[in-house]
């Protein structure tokens, strides 16, 4: 779930470059000007059409830009995960993420276990 602040952003512009914005941008303050141009660093980020909305609605002013933990532990959490299934080790997946080896053991078995549906040994198919 995206925080309101980001929600009300993505209104505007749209989810997904709400979280790019995000992403690039989230627990800082950014001035955004009245007119957007093609090579400032927002419009880069999210596309110069986002960004010109973003403009209209908030250009000439500083728009607090959220976090949205949950959003990019997610994204991080399957990155890891993908990560692993192609033979990156857990040490160094740790070193990338600035995470422990532990943690990074815990979001593959907790993944591992969302995405794994078991047939116990004695469930039969054809009931």
């Amino acid at each position: 779930m995206l925080p309101e602040s980001l929600q009300e952003i993505a209104e505007i512009i749209g989810i997904g470059p709400a979280i790019k914005l995000s992403i690039d941008f989230g627990g800082t303050e950014e001035y955004i000007p009245k007119k957007m141009s093609k090579n400032h660093k927002i419009s880069i980020s999210i596309g110069f059409e986002a960004a010109t909305e973003l403009a209209h609605w908030a250009g000439g002013g500083r728009l607090d830009i959220p976090r949205a933990v949950a959003v990019h532990k997610g994204k991080r959490n399957k990155e890891i995960y993908a990560d692993l299934k192609t033979g990156h080790s857990k040490k160094y997946l740790a070193r990338k993420h600035n995470l422990t080896t532990r943690r990074i053991r815990q979001i593959a078995n907790d993944t591992f276990n969302k995405n794994v549906n078991q047939i116990g040994l004695f469930d039969s198919d054809s009931e």
